[in-house]
């Protein structure tokens, strides 16, 4: 699942929501009130392969006080839109109260698609990556139950693997998607079985993707894992 957070003339730029990583971040609050301090740990998500120019950490936010606040920025132009902030508008928030850590999700690194580029295949950035079948549009009147349902993934590791997958597959399955685990748009119903053998294509579909996570963010091999 990928929120694209920045669209110009050159470029598509977005962050994959769906990929914890095995790192949190502690963030140092003080209570507003009464001075205290706290630390709290926010899961970072794998955002995507390219560091963000001037940005070490995405911050997102879903929260309609904080709009009201003006805590932030918008991504979207809908009533549900996701907001960007900072790490400083994240910390002044929760001290002050108007939100706790669940309220946000952090991003290392981000993904994008160029425009007009002899090189690169979609030359429309990620309205050709649509155009030629590779993703879909979820709506947006599901964007607060895919938020609401990421935002239960802990930080990964080996014991909570399973469980971060699952969390992953169901947002995709909110979003609308047949077969899960996979970013193709081809539907294929969850009972297909994968030609010459007794696997289900949906299975197949969730040991890519807990081999993917274990490899690529974890760092073990899934035989360690199992």
């Amino acid at each position: 699942l990928i929120l694209i957070i920045s669209d110009d003339e050159e470029l598509s730029v977005g962050v994959i929501l769906n990929r914890p990583s095995k790192q949190g971040l502690e963030i140092h609050t003080e209570d507003a009130e009464t001075g205290e301090e706290s630390i709290a740990t926010v899961p970072l998500r794998f955002g995507g392969e390219i560091p963000l120019q001037g940005v070490e950490v995405v911050w997102l936010h879903l929260n309609p006080a904080l709009r009201g606040a003006g805590i932030g920025w918008e991504v979207g132009k809908n009533k549900n839109s996701v907001w960007m902030c900072s790490e400083r508008d994240v910390t002044k928030a929760i001290g002050s109260g108007l939100a706790t850590p669940q309220d946000f999700m952090a991003f290392a690194g981000v993904t994008g698609w160029t425009k007009d580029d002899a090189r690169s295949i979609a030359v429309d950035g990620m309205q050709g990556e649509i155009k030629n079948g590779n993703f879909e549009i979820v709506s947006t009147d599901k964007t607060e139950e895919i938020w609401t349902t990421l935002a239960e993934q802990p930080v990964l590791n080996e014991l909570n693997m399973v469980q971060n997958v699952a969390i992953a597959n169901e947002a995709w399955d909110i979003a609308g998607r047949t077969i899960r685990g996979t970013i193709t748009s081809i539907e294929i119903e969850d009972d297909s079985i994968v030609f010459n053998s007794g696997v289900r294509v949906d299975e197949l579909g969730d040991d890519a993707l807990r081999s993917w996570v274990a490899a690529h963010l974890l760092g073990v091999g899934l035989e360690d894992y199992e």
